[in-house]
C-alpha cells in the first residue's frame, strides 16, 4: 500500500490547491505541518505522486500562505525533520499492526509473578522496620 492509499483510508484527508510559478495548479494532500525555529512548514503530497514537497506555511484563518523555502540549509534541515517524522510514523503504525494485546497481557502477568518472586527473596527486607515506620 503506498502513501496515498494510506492517506485515503484515514478519516479526514486535508487538501489544498498549490499553484506553481508557471500558473499550474495541483491538488495536494497536507501530510503534516511541523515547526522549526519558530516557523511552520508543511509537507504536501501532490495527488497521483509518491513524493512530498515541503514549503513554509502560514495559516491566516480562512486562507493559508504557501512559501517556497529559499535557504538551502533550512530546506535540508526541514526535509530531515519531515523524513524522521514520517519514518517514525511508519514504525509506529507497523508496531500497532504487530501488537498482540493477549500476548502483551500474558507478558505483564509473567512480569508480575517474577516481581513477586524477587520481592520474597529480598534478604534486606525487614518486617519489623516496616511496622516501626507505620507507628
Amino acid at each position: 500500500m503506498n502513501d496515498l492509499e494510506k492517506l485515503e483510508e484515514e478519516e479526514e484527508v486535508r487538501t489544498l490547491m498549490l499553484e506553481y510559478e508557471d500558473g499550474t495548479e495541483v491538488e495536494c494532500i497536507i501530510r503534516a505541518v511541523l515547526e522549526y525555529e519558530g516557523t511552520e512548514y508543511v509537507a504536501l503530497l501532490p495527488m497521483g505522486e509518491d513524493e512530498y514537497q515541503i514549503f513554509g506555511f502560514k495559516d491566516h484563518g480562512e486562507e493559508v500562505e504557501i512559501i517556497p523555502i529559499e535557504d538551502e540549509e533550512v530546506y535540508e534541515k526541514v526535509l530531515e525533520i519531515f523524513d524522521d517524522y514520517f519514518y517514525n510514523e511508519e514504525e509506529y503504525e507497523e508496531d500497532e499492526e504487530d501488537f498482540d494485546e493477549d500476548e502483551y497481557e500474558e507478558d505483564l502477568d509473567e512480569d508480575d509473578d517474577d516481581e513477586d518472586d524477587d520481592y520474597d527473596d529480598d534478604e534486606d527486607f525487614d518486617e519489623d522496620e516496616e511496622e516501626e515506620d507505620e507507628e
